[in-house]
């Protein structure tokens, strides 16, 4: 290789370790965001159920006083 090529391999090597650091890097993000995503959806889920759990239980207490009266 002359002076030139080696030049040329060096600037490509350059080039493909931005890529690889840019790729990375936005790999990480999406995978931030869709945990992020992951556990709001999640929290969501644990509200919806600890609202319907409440409600379960109001419904047996009035039921259980209606049956009992």
């Amino acid at each position: 290789m002359d002076a030139h090529e080696v030049a040329h391999a060096h600037t490509d090597y350059l080039a493909l370790q931005q890529a690889r650091a840019e790729t990375k890097a936005t790999l990480q993000k999406m995978a931030e965001d869709a945990a992020a995503k992951i556990a709001e959806a999640n929290r969501r889920y644990q509200e919806q159920m600890r609202a319907s759990q409440e409600e379960l239980e109001r419904m047996k207490r009035a039921h259980a006083v209606h049956v009992i009266t």
